[in-house]
């Protein structure tokens, strides 16, 4: 807040991934430790908690954290980006996934799920997306056909401003050597 308040920065914007840091390893000062509490108890539970909390503090020292996507709007997928329409197979498997990802988000874990014709191939933990995928890969080596999707949405509740669920090049790359049919994101 001191390096913030100093260079007169009143405007924050959140970029990339949460690394939880070893908290014992942290020097705090007196109003840091005076979160502590609940900074404790927020590091229990999932990375978008982290990033509530820490937009509550900006907040009450004045600060706005602007939407992550105000500057790259071009990014956000906001149509079909497909050569081929998905088979009814795959959106029913959009259904049973969004359904397993709705009952998931009362836990804070998992923005994504992989499903092959109704059957739950894998779950996003904490390892994330592409690590996920590379699990499949490996269920999946002697697969001849192209079945199955992966879905990828947001958590109820959670904060779209700050904490949209993303894929990558890379992840797409592992999509296509994993031998799913696509992406619902």
């Amino acid at each position: 807040m001191k390096i913030l308040r100093e260079n007169k920065i009143n405007n924050v914007i959140f970029a990339g991934y949460v690394k939880r840091p070893d908290l014992s390893t942290l020097k705090f000062d007196f109003k840091a430790v005076t979160y502590l509490p609940k900074l404790l108890k927020v590091f229990r539970r999932g990375d978008g908690n982290i990033l509530n909390f820490a937009t509550q503090i900006l907040k009450k020292n004045k600060i706005k954290v602007i939407d992550s996507h105000k500057f790259c709007k071009h990014l956000l997928v906001n149509k079909t980006v497909s050569k081929s329409k998905p088979s009814s197979e795959n959106i029913r498997d959009l259904y049973k996934g969004r359904k397993i990802l709705d009952a998931l988000s009362k836990f804070d874990i998992a923005q994504g799920v992989i499903l092959d014709n109704g059957y739950v191939m894998a779950i996003e933990s904490a390892e994330g997306t592409d690590e996920m995928l590379k699990r499949v890969i490996k269920l999946r080596l002697k697969k001849k056909n192209r079945s199955g999707v992966l879905i990828k949405l947001p958590k109820k509740k959670h904060s779209l401003r700050y904490d949209l669920p993303t894929i990558g090049y890379k992840t797409v790359q592992l999509l296509i050597k994993s031998k799913l049919n696509g992406i619902f994101l």
